[in-house]
């Protein structure tokens, strides 16, 4: 089914629409096209995993309502081999956290291109997520890196590039608490001026 640019599609209308479908329809449905359904998010999703479990090729480029939890509605089709979820500003570096936890061992494709969120740590870290033991990926895209991994082919994330953005996230969770500690102090002696004062006369 292909319901590319529908960008006034939203959860209740998909919702509405898989429900109005013969039951043996939806049950033997492999291929959906959501493309560029921007009204869309992770409640829709979880509509097409309820109404159509068999799907092995999905779409969801450009449904930018959709974010990390599609995923653990994602995780539950067993049979879904090609995933592209690219475009999507939800997605952020801790969506391989998600792909750790709910295994999708069937996924061969996965095409993640422009999320800007995503970031090169999260890109690494789906990397080995996706081409670990159990896992029967064979081809796996960034555009912004031009990632392809085919199956059988040995790549490791660059650690180096990995620990300065770890450092980076630290000095900011640091800075973080800094000021938190400023403002603390600042509520703790809201009298401090005006002993200040008090004594310079």
């Amino acid at each position: 089914i292909r319901l590319a640019y529908c960008n006034s599609l939203s959860d209740m209308s998909l919702k509405q629409i898989l429900e109005a479908m013969p039951s043996e329809c939806m049950g033997g449905l492999e291929n959906l096209d959501l493309f560029y359904c921007t009204d869309l998010t992770a409640a829709g999703v979880a509509h097409v995993v309820d109404q159509c479990p068999n799907i092995r090729n999905l779409n969801l480029t450009y449904c930018a309502g959709v974010n990390n939890d599609a995923i653990i509605h994602l995780s539950k089709l067993q049979k879904l081999e090609t995933l592209n979820m690219s475009s999507l500003p939800g997605i952020t570096k801790d969506i391989w956290k998600l792909f750790q936890e709910y295994k999708f061992i069937s996924l061969k494709t996965l095409i993640i291109e422009n999320c800007n969120q995503l970031g090169r740590r999260g890109e690494n870290k789906m990397l080995t997520e996706c081409t670990k033991d159990g896992r029967d990926t064979e081809e796996f895209n960034f555009d912004a890196n031009n990632f392809e991994v085919m199956r059988g082919a040995e790549s490791e994330p660059d650690e180096s590039e990995m620990e300065d953005e770890d450092q980076e996230d630290e000095v900011a969770d640091d800075e973080v608490a800094d000021d938190e500690v400023a403002d603390d102090d600042a509520e703790d002696n809201p009298n401090d001026h005006l002993e200040e004062i008090k004594g310079s006369a």
